[in-house]
């Protein structure tokens, strides 16, 4: 599947139905995140999958109040020893993993990515919480990542 095609949002149609487990049909919200939906549609190591299907409370540094963040996927895996691990993922740009670059950038622009980057970090303690207390492992893919392996 080559990215550079495709759309950056819309709706994906799996072919095997019987592996998604959401019960409204998935919406990408990037070509990476479509990317990644092919990938487990089309790839019989993936058992079953979903989109947006689980919702994590968090606490959002920007107001103080809980919220809900729906990770962008769990997926349930067939490792090469036949063990299956469940997974909670996000997908996101590389760099929002890491604190905003400062350096010759409008002090609006510093100030929206840091909060971003803070609401990110409240949102995956969360989930990675989650993921622990229920049996499941806890991961962001980046570009690199879906690049490398879907």
């Amino acid at each position: 599947m080559n990215s550079s095609r495709l759309p950056s949002k819309g709706v994906y149609n799996p072919k095997n139905r019987e592996k998604y487990i959401g019960d409204h049909t998935p919406v990408y919200r990037s070509s990476w995140e479509q990317r990644m939906m092919y990938y487990f549609d089309n790839n019989p190591n993936i058992l079953r999958w979903g989109s947006e299907c689980i919702a994590v409370p968090y606490i959002s540094p920007k107001d103080g109040k809980m919220h809900r963040y729906f990770v962008d996927f769990y997926a349930e895996v067939l490792t090469k020893d036949n063990t299956r691990v469940k997974l909670l993922i996000e997908v996101k740009p590389y760099k929002k993993q890491y604190p905003p670059k400062t350096t010759n950038r409008s002090r609006k622009t510093i100030l929206t990515e840091t909060l971003e980057y803070y609401v990110n970090q409240a949102k995956w303690n969360s989930a990675k919480a989650y993921a622990s207390r229920n049996g499941m492992e806890w991961c962001i893919y980046t570009e690199e990542d879906i690049k490398n392996h879907c």
